[in-house]
């Protein structure tokens, strides 16, 4: 699976192209969706290249970025369940404002056993990538301690 975009401007040419790609080096690619400010950032978008594209175009769901567009990453996994070919598992906290802050996963806003159980359903579900950028200065603690939430959550 190749994680990408779509640039709005090459759209629908690029579509195709895409797809020709994809069928040629026998890969899938998986739309990264980033959030209210990216246009791919909503579920109507999404759908909307879904249902103009064939089977090897998909979804590689980013959680946080889902949250951050105000959507529910829950619901994306179940609408787009036969397309999802990846994850990126992020959690955010939200602050007043609506910023939201990297935290590991499980202790922000993301329902991570219920995320995971839905994610393991997703017939062509190809890639789990944990994904926290907080603490960048020394980030591993952060990341086992990801890590360990999502093993917790897939076992219980």
């Amino acid at each position: 699976m190749i994680s990408a975009t779509f640039n709005i401007n090459g759209v629908p040419a690029s579509y195709k192209s895409t797809e020709a790609f994809a069928e040629k080096y026998d890969v899938v690619i998986g739309i990264h969706n980033h959030g209210g400010y990216d246009w791919l950032g909503n579920a109507t978008m999404i759908d909307h290249v879904l249902r103009n594209t064939g089977p090897r175009i998909g979804l590689c769901t980013d959680s946080a970025w889902c949250m951050h567009a105000g959507e529910d990453p829950l619901k994306w996994v179940e609408r787009f369940n036969d397309r999802l070919f990846g994850v990126h598992v992020k959690d955010f906290a939200f602050n007043r404002a609506g910023k939201g802050e990297d935290v590991v996963s499980g202790t922000g806003n993301l329902k991570l056993p219920e995320f995971m159980k839905l994610v393991l359903k997703a017939p062509q579900l190809q890639t789990v990538i944990v994904e926290y950028e907080g603490d960048r200065e020394n980030p591993a603690p952060a990341l086992r301690e990801c890590v360990a939430k999502i093993k917790e959550a897939v076992t219980s």
